[in-house]
């Protein structure tokens, strides 16, 4: 059961040097999988190893360790095998959701600050009307620099008040436009308030993913559980 490392230790200072080997077992209850994976043999040089996931209890996070390397043939050096206990696998699939959970708050918060169409925002750097504050309500692209290095970005018209105008337009037609209104390039502005990271929902999609994930990376534990 668990991990078995069979460890060579060298002594140089003796005359011919001399090896030993020590053993150690860890993980006893903890290994989720065996499976093969690549190793980094040197900068650009890769070999085929035999791996073992598991639970590594003193850093609270799933872990990885290189059981066994093939040049032609398995060294059988080292042993694994697959033991997870059912206290184990609780504490992965805790792990599974805070990781997830963590990620999926990250996201939200970058999106709570996106720009959308009838936010309230800020200019908070370029030399156009920095410093001003409006509604967006005009999204456009438009060429930005010139030349070579020119390149289509994003624009807004920002809003300063709420009064409207009536605008004649080249096909004749007359359109309410906004009185006081100014444009910025998308980059240099910011959403006043950000929009609230809803958790409830945050939560739902963590427990989603993280269900998925122990489903497809050990399936013979999620199937059991299932059967249970």
């Amino acid at each position: 059961m668990a991990i078995t490392h069979t460890k060579t230790n060298t002594d140089f200072s003796t005359t011919p040097w001399t090896e030993t080997k020590t053993t150690e077992t860890f993980a006893v209850g903890a290994v989720l999988k065996i499976f093969t994976g690549d190793y980094r043999i040197m900068s650009d040089v890769w070999g085929t190893g035999k791996w073992a996931a598991y639970w590594n209890e003193a850093e609270g996070r799933i872990d990885s360790f290189l059981v066994d390397v093939c040049d032609y043939n398995w060294s059988n050096i080292n042993s694994a095998e697959v033991d997870a206990t059912p206290e184990t696998l609780a504490k992965v699939q805790a792990y599974l959701f805070r990781k997830n959970l963590n990620t999926i708050q990250a996201e939200m918060q970058t999106a709570s600050t996106a720009i959308q169409k009838g936010d309230t925002v800020t200019v908070v750097s370029g030399r156009t009307a920095k410093g001003t504050t409006g509604k967006v309500v005009v999204e456009m692209f438009k060429p930005y620099k010139t030349g070579w290095s020119s390149r289509d970005e994003k624009k807004y018209g920002i809003a300063t008040s709420d009064v409207m105008i009536d605008k004649a337009a080249a096909n004749g037609k007359v359109y309410k436009n906004y009185k006081d209104m100014v444009w910025v390039w998308a980059r240099n502005c910011a959403r006043t308030e950000a929009r609230p990271v809803d958790m409830v929902e945050a939560t739902k999609q963590a427990e989603t993913r993280a269900y998925w994930e122990f489903k497809q990376n050990y399936p013979a534990f999620a199937a059991a559980q299932a059967a249970a």
